[in-house]
């Protein structure tokens, strides 16, 4: 009877462990900022699963977000009141657009059980991710756009709000630069520059860019996000030829044995 017991407990343990992961958010991923209007506004996409069906039965639960607001440098809650909204289910996924002030904020979503048996009563809740709404730029150009020369400045402010997409392309994007695009689904986060240590895709370090965010976030009080696509060696006619729709490339562009001194004209 005992060993009955502990068995039963230790299933149900797991059943209730393995339920918890039936609500996950797809969209936004961790740290997007999304770009404020003339109005100080912006749209935040909310896009997620969540099944209620278990051993133990099914409930009819609502699902519901919140956005409590972060301080820009070190990320923590602020005083201000969260902001709470329902978020429009179809079968078993969820999605919502949701209109707020610029700021940096922490979003959860959680289910609240509308209708259900005894087993039923537990709330879900994902993981707190980060998202804003605030500024998001595009760093175009030559090599001094896109650093690479391990350069930091030492008076640096370091932002949580501040974001830059950590990761860095291979060499490989070198041997014809129209496969750069294919490679851009590669981010999946974007990192604070208290942690990060590249800009990427293109840029290896932070360069400048780190202390032109934080003064821009500091000065319009919003989060900041950089996306790092210069590429040292290219021509001003390359980035022109670029702004048309209908451009073709004219050619791979191979600057392995290239002197980088030639990178900063």
């Amino acid at each position: 009877m005992k060993n009955c017991l502990l068995l039963w407990l230790g299933a149900f343990l797991c059943l209730t462990a393995a339920n918890a992961q039936n609500l996950t958010v797809s969209q936004p991923i961790d740290g997007a900022v999304y770009q404020q209007n003339q109005q100080g506004q912006g749209r935040i996409t909310i896009r997620g699963d969540f099944n209620s069906r278990s051993f133990l039965g099914r409930g009819i639960y609502a699902i519901v977000g919140t956005l409590q607001k972060l301080n820009l440098t070190t990320g923590q809650p602020t005083g201000d009141a969260p902001i709470s909204f329902p978020l429009s289910q179809n079968r078993t996924t969820f999605s919502q657009q949701i209109t707020v002030p610029k700021g940096w904020y922490q979003l959860t979503v959680r289910s609240q059980l509308l209708v259900g048996n005894f087993w039923n009563q537990r709330t879900y809740e994902t993981a707190p991710r980060k998202v804003g709404v605030g500024e998001v730029f595009i760093i175009a150009g030559q090599s001094n756009a896109q650093g690479g020369h391990n350069v930091v400045p030492t008076n640096t402010v370091r932002m949580d709000a501040v974001r830059v997409v950590n990761k860095v392309l291979a060499n490989g994007f070198r041997d014809d630069p129209r496969n750069i695009q294919s490679q851009f689904g590669q981010i999946d986060a974007l990192t604070s520059t208290i942690n990060g240590s590249v800009i990427g895709p293109l840029g290896p370090d932070l360069w400048y860019w780190a202390s032109v965010g934080a003064k821009v976030a500091q000065e319009c009080q919003v989060p900041v996000a950089f996306f790092n696509a210069a590429l040292g060696g290219t021509t001003i006619t390359n980035w022109a030829t670029s702004t048309d729709p209908n451009a073709q490339s004219s050619g791979s562009m191979d600057f392995t044995n290239v002197p980088e001194v030639l990178f900063d004209r």
